[in-house]
């Protein structure tokens, strides 16, 4: 029936549906006449309900409605001329329950048919602009149906019935084959998504497809066949972009930190060569080169993210001092930090500073082998976050000869200036300096 009234034409408009309700109606009429005519005795009225369908299923609801109107007036103007009617009252009143009916029934059909035709006109537009297609898969027969749209997306001319799997698998990419078929026996309890590619066709161009499905009854499924060509190559494209990157970045921490190891050396040769009161001047520079090579390794191995964990940051800076600084010292180096991320931009200065206080609590804590400890915490206070480095060693004496030294001190205050933060120094009871900084950058 749905496929009978999806044929029919579609009557736009107010005055095209009462139109055809009119023509309906005369219809009906005659149809009526001429059945009693020819076989008396026939009930004639039914032949009015197929009419009030037909207006109906053309007309849509006011098609059928309008019918229903005419045929009442027409029989009342006959009714009229004649002086009698030909129906009693009951059975006029059921005719005109059964037309309405009728009416609304075939109108509604009408109604719900427009919409399917528009909905399909719609999917095959989406189809169309989006390169996409439907299939429809049996478990039984291992075949698979594809629209119009899907062997369009195929590259291939439609065929004329299901195919199956193996004639499919005969236009797949050799290495995409596997997991194709992975995706096949999935299909039959789960979702899948899966991207495979064609083999060349006639323009030499590989072009790459999205299968995408999930079970739709017992040993059936169904979805969608989509040409993602374009995002596959941007994929390609995106991914030998970071690869190269990658490469790059690599070659050039490489290159930086061999630069930083050769003004060390450079340092240490020229400081066998100087008096004695230029020497330790010289032998700190090179220290500092080092440690700012350390951390540079540091960063390098903590990610290339835009912003740095500082938990994995400093625990390899650590494992550095401990190595290069502290192994033949009866020192130990304690370690605590709690989760934070800083931005690359800051996290040099943050670890110039952590080796520039371990470094001054080595030098001036820890006199001619002294035991001790050195703890290095990074806390959250609030919004801000605090680095401190505290020792157990000679306590004010460290304190002093580092502010005596100077540049040690500026180089402390420059790092805090540059974290948007603020130094302080304690010596009592034991020696500490913290930094404190917030972990955002402020606005």
């Amino acid at each position: 029936m749905i496929k009978i009234v999806s044929r029919l034409p579609r009557a736009g408009g107010v005055i095209s549906s009462q139109l055809v309700a009119l023509g309906c109606a005369l219809a009906g009429m005659l149809a009526w006449e001429a059945a009693e005519a020819l076989w008396p005795g026939t009930h004639g009225p039914a032949l009015l309900l197929p009419a009030i369908a037909l207006a109906g299923a053309v007309g849509g609801r006011p098609g059928g409605v309008g019918c229903v109107l005419f045929l009442s007036l027409l029989t009342l103007g006959e009714e009229l001329a004649l002086g009698h009617g030909t129906l009693s009252g009951g059975e006029a009143l059921t005719l005109l329950a059964a037309g309405l009916l009728v009416a609304l029934v075939a109108g509604e059909l009408r109604h719900v048919t427009d919409e399917g035709n528009q909905l399909r006109q719609a999917l095959h537009e989406m189809e169309a602009l989006g390169q996409a297609g439907r299939w429809k898969w049996n478990a039984a027969s291992q075949t698979i149906s594809l629209c119009a749209s899907a062997w369009r997306v195929l590259g291939r001319p439609a065929g004329t019935g299901p195919v199956s799997l193996g004639q499919l698998h005969n236009h797949l990419h050799p290495d995409d084959l596997e997991a194709f078929r992975q995706a096949g026996r999935d299909l039959e309890t789960a979702p899948v998504e899966v991207v495979f590619r064609l083999l060349p066709g006639a323009t030499g161009e590989t072009r790459a497809l999205l299968l995408r499905g999930r079970p739709a009854g017992p040993g059936e499924a169904a979805g969608v066949l989509m040409d993602v060509t374009a995002q596959h190559r941007a994929e390609q494209d995106w991914a030998r972009a970071v690869a190269r990157h990658e490469r790059l970045y690599r070659e050039l921490t490489h290159r930086v930190k061999n630069n930083f190891q050769l003004v060390s050396s450079l340092l240490r040769l020229q400081a066998r060569r100087t008096p004695p009161e230029v020497k330790a001047a010289l032998e700190m520079a090179g220290e500092r080169i080092q440690s700012m090579a350390a951390l540079h390794e540091a960063l390098h191995q903590a990610g290339d993210a835009g912003s740095v964990p500082l938990v994995r940051y400093l625990e390899t800076f650590a494992h550095w001092i401990i190595r290069h600084w502290m192994a033949r010292r009866p020192v130990v180096l304690h370690v605590e930090t709690v989760p934070a991320s800083l931005s690359r931009d800051r996290t040099l200065p943050l670890g110039m500073a952590v080796a520039e206080m371990v470094s001054n609590a080595l030098r001036h804590a820890f006199p001619e082998g002294r035991h001790g400890n050195i703890h290095l915490r990074l806390e959250r206070e609030e919004d801000m976050l605090v680095l401190s480095v505290e020792d157990d060693g000679a306590g004010m004496d460290a304190l002093a000869a580092m502010r005596s030294a100077g540049f040690g001190m500026t180089l402390l205050q420059s790092c805090a200036r540059q974290l948007d933060g603020d130094l302080l120094t304690e010596h009592r009871p034991r020696t500490r300096f913290s930094l404190r900084f917030p972990e955002a950058t402020p606005d």
